[in-house]
């Protein structure tokens, strides 16, 4: 065989071969891919689901507000114009009802209560020397009208002429006269005495209002009097009557309702310990714009309570039916809330009012009902509508 010969035949035998390969994997290939099952499209979403129950839920009302004082009493001097001497006690300072709570200066008042006691006396004097000629001028108009009278009972007899007679009676009449001006006098005089008296017992009770007295027992919440200033009549202390604390809270129209005097409070404040309290005031009146009503809530005597600090009160409610989801069931939608409810399938939409929580469970209310399956923990990709599938052992 020529060289030529034998370098043909090894080409066709080469050219076979590869042909024979590329067959055997195109057969190989097409076995796969009829062995490979048609992929099914399924769109519907995994969810957990649980069920809405029906039961007896304790109820908790929450209150926020401040603390107040229940009762401030304002001391304000009742003399204007005077000055400071002591001030002896501070703001936070406990009192007791009468002690003294500041001295104005009463020196002034002092003088003009001298002078009045001397014009007392003098009243005094005038009175008793009013008295002695009254008792004098008595006796001589008493003199003179028996004279007048022995007189014109003898004129007849002509042993007193008729001027002796008219001068008897002259001068009775005249004794009479210095009666009625003595008894004047001393009227006069008893009137200075009592105007006296009367302005002695008004600067007596000046000088005893220099003293500022607590009305009542309590604790000094602000106190604007300084030692040297001048009273000028407004405030000068306000005491915190008995240090009794309360919390001011604002609640709902549609809770006030349920709210009633002696309810107990659990009342948390902020930097302080939780102590107890009940309700003292329930408002008579709802505010019309606000819708709120305002609860007064007593509360026990603790040192660490001071008026304005932020609290928050816990009110236990009767139990009354309700329907409870878990939270997680919840979905937002600015101020609004919803939930999916299962609809064979499908997920509706179903807008809800929450009530309680507690306990990781949360009341709703609208077109649900006990027994029915809501979607829990739903993210955003869950819509109105949508098929769903329960995940195995996901349902509560």
């Amino acid at each position: 065989m020529t060289k030529i010969s034998a370098f043909l035949l090894g080409s066709v035998t080469a050219g076979a071969a590869f042909a024979g390969w590329l067959w055997w994997t195109d057969a190989e290939r097409g076995q796969a891919i009829a062995s490979t099952p048609a992929r099914v499209t399924d769109t519907s979403l995994l969810v957990r689901t649980a069920t809405i129950e029906a039961r007896l839920a304790a109820r908790e009302l929450l209150l926020t507000g401040s603390l107040v004082a229940r009762e401030e009493v304002m001391v304000a001097p009742e003399l204007p114009g005077l000055r400071y001497i002591a001030v002896p006690v501070e703001e936070g300072d406990r009192v007791e009802a009468g002690q003294v709570l500041a001295r104005l200066d009463t020196a002034v008042l002092r003088t003009q209560l001298a002078q009045v006691e001397a014009h007392l006396e003098r009243a005094r004097a005038a009175i008793l020397q009013g008295e002695a000629q009254l008792r004098e001028a008595t006796a001589l108009a008493r003199e003179a009208d028996a004279n007048f009278r022995r007189a014109d009972a003898i004129k007849a007899s002509g042993a007193v002429s008729v001027e002796q007679l008219d001068q008897r009676r002259a001068q009775a009449a005249a004794a009479t006269a210095r009666v009625a001006a003595a008894e004047q006098g001393t009227q006069l005089a008893r009137a200075d005495r009592a105007a006296a008296e009367a302005q002695r017992q008004e600067l007596i009770t000046r000088i005893a209002k220099a003293e500022l007295t607590a009305p009542t027992a309590g604790i000094v919440l602000r106190r604007s009097a300084r030692l040297g200033a001048a009273s000028d009549g407004e405030a000068a202390f306000v005491i915190l009557r008995d240090g009794l604390i309360e919390l001011d809270a604002e609640v709902s129209e549609t809770t006030l309702a349920s709210l009633v005097p002696g309810m107990p409070v659990r009342v948390v404040v902020a930097g302080a310990t939780t102590v107890l309290g009940s309700i003292r005031l329930v408002a008579p009146t709802v505010d019309s714009v606000a819708r709120q009503g305002r609860v007064r809530v007593a509360l026990a005597a603790e040192p660490s309570l001071k008026p304005g600090m932020f609290a928050r009160g816990t009110v236990d409610l009767a139990a009354l039916p309700a329907l409870l989801v878990p939270e997680s069931a919840l979905r937002f939608e600015g101020p609004n809330s919803f939930v999916y409810r299962l609809d064979g399938e499908h997920a509706r939409r179903v807008p809800v009012i929450t009530g309680i929580r507690r306990g990781g469970l949360v009341e709703v209310r609208g077109a649900i009902e006990a027994g029915e399956r809501v979607v829990l923990g739903a993210g955003a990709f869950l819509r109105d509508g949508d098929r769903v599938r329960i995940a195995e052992g996901a349902a509560q």
